[in-house]
C-alpha cells in the first residue's frame, strides 16, 4: 500500500490560502446583533474544491485560529 505524497504547489497554495483565511477571519463583518459574516472560511472551500480534503484540513487548520 503506498501512501500519496504531499505535493509541494499544493500544500504551498493551502498554506497560502489559510493564511489569507486567518487574516479575513480576524475582522468579521458585523450583520445584525450578534450575526457576524466570516469570510476566511471560504479559503477552506475553495481548498477542498481543488485540491482536496487533507490540503482543505491544513487550511482550516490556519483559518480557524483567528476565531
Amino acid at each position: 500500500m503506498h501512501l500519496p505524497a504531499f505535493q509541494t504547489a499544493h500544500l504551498r497554495l493551502a498554506i497560502i490560502l489559510g493564511v489569507f483565511g486567518l487574516v479575513l477571519n480576524l475582522f468579521p463583518i458585523p450583520l445584525f446583533a450578534n450575526v457576524q459574516l466570516i469570510l476566511g472560511n471560504v479559503a477552506v472551500v475553495i481548498v477542498a474544491i481543488l485540491l482536496g480534503p487533507w490540503y482543505a484540513l491544513i487550511t482550516a487548520l490556519f483559518t480557524a485560529t483567528g476565531s
